[in-house]
């Protein structure tokens, strides 16, 4: 099949410049480089036909375009998690304090999670309290990648909301 001589070749010339690409969008060549491999594993795993080279590298940097965008969404999410973390912890000046308002924070967060729907719920819990990847939920539950990932997106903006009101 043309489609299995063209892949190893578009990976040889492309490799090189995808990381730039990426890197250039995401300012972490390590993280870029990483990307850069799954772009191939999702290519390889969309069981696509490659027809021509041209098709070839068009595709992979659609791919590249859509896993910048993901580890982007990721990347901002955490940021600012982490962000409110370091500034929550500036303004706590009692360990005792900062206990109690964990547990509030906890608490609500554990409130609000129950007015999810249940698959959500479940999801969001996996990533949550179980530190599962979206890959690992997927398998686990028998769903897309990008459901979980739709599900968790949707989950995480909705306790972000329901926690800013109560704070």
């Amino acid at each position: 099949m043309q489609s299995d001589i063209l892949i190893p070749q578009i990976y040889t010339t492309l490799l090189p410049r995808l990381v730039s690409y990426i890197a250039y969008r995401i300012n972490d060549t390590e993280s870029a480089r990483d990307l850069a491999q799954d772009v191939f594993v999702r290519l390889l795993e969309s069981h696509a036909v490659v027809l021509s080279r041209e098709a070839g590298e068009a595709m992979v940097f659609r791919i590249a375009r859509n896993v910048v965008i993901d580890w982007l969404r990721h990347h901002y999410v955490k940021t600012e998690a982490d962000a409110y973390i370091a500034l929550y912890a500036q303004t706590s000046s009692n360990d005792t304090e900062s206990g109690i308002v964990a547990r509030d924070v906890a608490r609500l967060e554990k409130t609000c999670l129950m007015t999810f729907p249940s698959q959500r719920r479940k999801i969001y819990a996996m990533r949550r309290f179980g530190g599962m990847s979206a890959k690992e939920i997927a398998s686990r539950l028998g769903l897309s990648r990008r459901t979980v990932e739709n599900h968790l997106l949707t989950g995480t903006r909705q306790m972000r909301v329901s926690l800013r009101s109560c704070i």
